[in-house]
């Protein structure tokens, strides 16, 4: 069971430059500032829950980490993904997505160990999620994560396809299993994991 999940999301080019979704919940929240933003979310969510910082990268797609013990190293990692989703051609792959998704695509800036189930419990409904971390001061590994494959990439594997929907799995169980720039879908299941 993972803790609810909050992402304060700011896009400058917006009417209002920050929101505060409430993933649990359902709910976008406008704000004007991030502390406005978290103060929205405490009175919405009086318990203990995680905090995440997306920031625009290209148009539609944002970088997300988490605000936690390990934001330094989270820092790095987002760095390292940010030029690699940058690049061009990779843009390119990720740019229907944009186009697809209501509420854009997020790269999730992961470390070493963290859950799956975790990275699930932050999936938005509308959102695409892109899976990634460091491999070097260069390099990043990373997949797409879909809720619904398009049809015309219906033979996707699952993350239960792949055994990642145990309680055990994490970012470096994905990576063993997939190539870096893979696409895979959520399943039917992970609804369960991640609450």
């Amino acid at each position: 069971m993972f803790r609810s999940q909050v992402i304060y999301r700011h896009d400058p080019k917006s009417q209002h430059p920050w929101q505060a979704h409430l993933v649990d919940q359902g709910l976008s929240l406008p704000a004007a500032t991030l502390a406005e933003a978290q103060q929205v979310a405490r009175q919405r969510l009086p318990e203990r829950f995680d905090e995440h910082v997306e920031h625009p990268l290209a148009d539609g797609v944002y970088l997300r980490q988490a605000i936690d013990a390990s934001a330094v190293d989270r820092g790095w990692v987002a760095g390292v993904l940010g030029t690699c989703l940058t690049d061009r051609r990779v843009l390119g792959t990720l740019h229907p997505l944009v186009e697809a998704a209501a509420k854009g695509v997020s790269a999730v800036a992961c470390l070493p160990g963290d859950p799956v189930g975790w990275l699930l419990a932050q999936h938005l409904d509308g959102n695409v999620m892109v899976v990634g971390t460091a491999v070097s001061n260069t390099r990043a590994w990373w997949n797409v994560l879909l809720q619904q494959p398009p049809p015309s990439q219906d033979g996707l594997a699952s993350l239960a396809a792949l055994g990642l929907l145990d309680a055990a799995a994490t970012v470096d169980s994905w990576m063993v299993k997939t190539p870096a720039g893979g696409t895979v879908t959520t399943g039917s299941n992970h609804a369960a994991m991640a609450a």
